[in-house]
């Protein structure tokens, strides 16, 4: 697992939803809401769990799931908190006690979400990978 391919994997995916979002926005007039935020993580841990299974032909097991799972969750972190220390330059207002104790909430429970799928998609997109094989080797046999 590479901390940077994983890291430009996710920025090039997060840059690419925005574009989609933004263009679904701007000529359909309806928006997929917050909820296409995932698409990203999903991505980067499906490619990741590719480059895994090319490299081991296995499915990874759970310890190195959670580590990918942590690699995964500190990158993201990082880059949130760079991006919150951005959005204090411009906005003041998230300065405010009340603003940090509820970003540092929200924060959690996204990194706790970041953590879990992460892993699932680290993993079952290895265990699809050896699925799809079995198939093909059941076809060729047949």
């Amino acid at each position: 697992m590479k901390v940077l391919r994983y890291t430009g994997i996710l920025i090039g995916l997060t840059v690419v939803v925005g574009i989609l979002l933004w263009i679904l926005e701007a000529f359909l007039g309806s928006s997929v809401g917050m909820a296409a935020g995932v698409a990203p993580l999903i991505g980067a841990a499906a490619f990741e769990g590719e480059f895994f299974y090319k490299k081991e032909r296995r499915i990874p097991e759970k310890a190195e799931k959670r580590a990918f799972a942590r690699m995964a969750t500190l990158v993201n972190l990082v880059i949130g908190a760079i991006g919150y220390v951005g959005l204090m330059t411009v906005l003041p207002e998230l300065r405010t006690s009340t603003a940090m104790i509820a970003t540092a909430v929200t924060s959690v429970i996204l990194l706790l979400l970041v953590y879990f799928v992460s892993g699932f998609f680290f993993g079952q997109v290895a265990k699809n990978k050896i699925k799809v094989e079995e198939k093909k080797r059941a076809k060729a046999a047949a």
